[in-house]
């Protein structure tokens, strides 16, 4: 997995964290590659015309690398080992020889050659692309062996010393090493340009020790000799010899700039987990306290036709009751009679419809204000991916799916409500049941109210039965057999009611803690990083 797969990029951008970890990776396969020889590593970088890869061939004493100064030519690290070196097997997986000389390289792997030069034998050298180059990736492979010099030849000439470009590389990439040569090619006046170039340098916070330059004088034809200029390297030699303690500090100060990034990452991960679980609980938490009343109210009307369906099938007075109902109310059946059911089934149907909607709404405007809460709580980290990610459109629950989730509670509620009442029907003992027709005889007492209703027609009977209805049934019926269960089924109820709204709030969290589960991959990490740093 790459790392821009897994790094969250909250506290650094991806491509900032991602640099500095592929750059980790690959100074740990040099370093391995380092221990698997038994030389010092000298390494020449620079800019495009600077005459690095003619400085590199002459101290090869052969035309290893190719030179030119029209583009750049070198396209990846050449490496010139002496002839009597001895290599480990491991360092041919990052090395081939070359198939002919002078070589471009390539960015895949070292191309590989010996040198002759008696005075660094037992030194490697290395030519690397150009750091002016349009291409990245010449610039990071550049860097990268910064990490595996003993010795860096920074390599400028009297036409680009000035070259910002070159000189922000220079101060950027390499002013930590502790052996780096600066030299100017191709000159024309050795203590003017070294004097101007020394005090560019001490402009930008170079130590005086370490801004001597080195300057070599222009030739149309390399001399056969070139002897200042490999005395004047050879002379720095021995003091580049005793810093190896302080490029194992750079490697370990890398080390420890991945891990501190990595453990804000974490930090920061696991703070934005609780915010949000936070800000859901609130949003939940503040829809039950507005919505309580609709709630409770939706699981009575619920309870009563479950308690009335399961009233009437006891109710031996039902026949006659709906005889003397038809009886009653036959002169005024005229009055609507095409439509009367159909239009008390609409009203029912929008009963339930506005009921849905209303509490569609409802969820829908928490889980809104929860989306709201969730892009406050991540305003710090606006830039990061992360953030950009959790803005995605497709990460949110639409309308659709929070409508079907809500039908699915529904009827999940309603299969249990039911099952709880058949449960309850099977308990009732043939005792209580004879104390349930008993109470049926009090409907004896509601047909004397029909006459008082004539005048209202049959809505207003309707209700008035439904009035009466409502307290024999808790008064009678429930006391009976099933007051206690009746209070507990309304009570569990709602909240299966509640944990249902939760569980759809719940299911909005989780795709945005879906995307801070990389906190595990980041502990991985973090875990590979410290093992190798340990090691070295």
């Amino acid at each position: 997995m790459s790392c821009s797969e897994w790094f969250p990029g909250i506290t650094v951008s991806k491509e900032t964290f991602c640099r500095k970890y592929d750059l980790f990776w690959s100074v740990v396969d040099l370093k391995r590659l380092k221990e698997s020889t038994a030389v010092r590593w000298i390494v020449f970088v620079g800019g495009t015309g600077t005459g690095k890869s003619t400085l590199f061939n002459f101290l090869c004493k052969s035309n290893v690398s190719s030179t030119g100064v029209e583009r750049p030519k070198t396209g990846g690290c050449i490496v010139a080992l002496p002839e009597r070196a001895a290599v480990d097997d491991s360092f041919y997986h990052l090395a081939k020889w070359g198939q002919s000389y002078p070589a471009d390289g390539t960015p895949e792997y070292f191309t590989l050659a010996h040198h002759t030069n008696e005075k660094f034998e037992n030194w490697a050298l290395v030519d690397t692309p150009d750091l002016d180059s349009l291409i990245e990736s010449h610039h990071r492979l550049a860097e990268k062996m910064g990490y595996l010099a003993d010795v860096v030849i920074f390599v400028l000439s009297e036409e680009k010393y000035a070259d910002e470009k070159l000189v922000s590389v220079l101060i950027q990439q390499f002013s930590w090493h502790p052996c780096i040569v600066i030299t100017v090619n191709k000159v024309t006046d050795s203590k003017i340009i070294a004097a101007d170039v020394e005090e560019i340098l001490r402009g930008h916070g170079f130590p005086d020790f370490r801004t001597k330059v080195i300057t070599v004088p222009f030739f149309s034809i390399v001399p056969d000799n070139w002897c200042e200029f490999e005395d004047a390297i050879l002379k720095r030699l021995p003091f580049c010899l005793q810093n190896e303690a302080r490029l194992t500090a750079r490697f370990k100060g890398l080390c420890s700039e991945l891990l501190t990034i990595l453990a804000k990452e974490r930090e920061v991960l696991a703070s934005l987990e609780v915010a949000i679980t936070e800000a859901m609980k609130k949003s939940f938490s503040a829809f039950v306290e507005k919505h309580t009343k609709d709630i409770s109210e939706s699981a009575r009307s619920l309870l009563r036709e479950e308690i009335q369906r399961l009233y009437s099938r006891y109710d031996i007075f039902s026949g006659p009751r709906r005889f003397l109902k038809d009886l009653f109310f036959a002169p005024f059946r005229w009055i609507k009679k095409s439509n009367a059911k159909s239009k008390e089934a609409a009203l029912v149907s929008d009963a339930k419809y506005l009921q849905h909607q209303l509490i569609m709404s409802a969820v829908m405007g928490s889980i809104n204000q929860y989306i709201v809460d969730v892009y406050r709580i991540m305003e710090p980290y606006d830039s990061s991916s992360l953030c950009k990610r959790m803005k995605d459109e497709k990460l949110i629950l639409s309308e659709s799916e929070v409508e079907e989730k809500i039908r699915n509670l529904t009827e999940r509620l309603m299969d249990w409500l039911r099952g709880e009442f058949e449960k309850l029907s099977k308990g009732i003992p043939k005792l209580k049941e004879w104390g349930i027709y008993s109470s049926m005889l009090l409907w004896a007492v509601f047909l004397l109210a029909i006459e008082s209703a004539l005048g209202g027609g049959i809505s207003v009977f309707d209700a008035l039965l439904d009035s009466v209805l409502a307290p024999v049934v808790s008064k009678y019926t429930v006391e009976w057999f099933a007051k206690r269960d009746i209070h507990r089924i309304g009570q569990e109820f709602i909240d299966r009611y509640k944990q249902g709204i939760l569980e759809i709030m719940e299911s909005q969290r989780m795709k945005f803690v879906e995307l801070l589960k990389v906190e595990d991959l980041v502990k991985m990490e973090m875990k590979r990083i410290s093992s190798v740093c340990e090691e070295t």
